[in-house]
């Protein structure tokens, strides 16, 4: 029976409209990553409003978010929105949505949120047979696209 172990892997820094990447843990067999995303986009309260709010929400700030290994291969790509859409789908929960985001009362909303970018194929005959064995890379890295506040609210000036 195999063992299952959880390793805060770090934070990927935020500069906006930038790309950056953190370097991941080659020593083990990934089921999956968990992504958490947290913010606060200064926003008045009446510019909080959900026609302001984007599709994607907070995710929407994720342009692109790659799994890169060996330094040159894409092994996995998403936007933030397929990302919750693929959580939504493959998982059958809907993903948290931050109710103060686009409630038209609260200013300055704090969001904090949890995606699965997922490494195997959870519904398969063999989900085990799916997963990354990172043991075999020589380097696997997370490679994040960085929107800007606007990427989550339209009226958004700025990261509070």
């Amino acid at each position: 029976m195999s063992r299952i172990r959880i390793r805060n892997q770090g934070n990927v820094p935020f500069t906006a409209s930038q790309q950056e990447q953190l370097e991941l843990n080659k020593g083990m067999v990934y089921r999956e990553l968990y992504l958490r995303l947290t913010s606060q986009p200064t926003v008045t309260a009446a510019n909080n409003s959900q026609a302001n709010t984007l599709s994607a929400e907070q995710w929407g700030l994720l342009q692109r978010i790659e799994i890169v290994a060996n330094h040159t291969q894409v092994i996995r790509a998403f936007t933030g929105e397929e990302l919750w859409w693929l959580n939504y789908f493959w998982y059958g929960r809907s993903p948290q949505i931050d109710a103060t985001l686009g409630d038209g009362a609260t200013a300055n909303p704090s969001l904090d949120n949890l995606l699965v970018l997922p490494f195997w194929i959870p519904q398969s005959v063999r989900p085990a047979e799916t997963q990354l064995d990172a043991r075999t890379l020589s380097a696997l890295h997370i490679r994040v696209n960085w929107g800007t506040f606007t990427s989550i609210n339209s009226a958004a000036t700025a990261f509070t």
